[in-house]
């Protein structure tokens, strides 16, 4: 599992160093903002990589805007 993004805010956490499932199996991974975001929005992709050949890599995107506590 990896994680571009367009300033670097996002971070994979809490992930197994090396994993194999098999059908039916689950694993969870952490993803972290920096919460030092200050009112802008960012966006980043979270791409998990298959090894199964009828599977494709699955990838998705994030959005997150910082805002300032009152």
């Amino acid at each position: 599992v990896t994680v571009t993004s367009n300033d670097a805010v996002f971070t994979i956490v809490d992930q197994p160093d090396d994993f194999t499932l098999d059908p039916g199996q689950e694993v969870q991974f952490t993803v972290e903002i920096d919460t030092d975001v200050r009112k802008r929005v960012s966006t980043g992709t979270v791409h998990i990589t298959s090894d199964d050949p009828d599977e494709n890599d699955y990838d998705f995107v994030m959005r997150a805007k910082g805002v300032i506590a009152p």
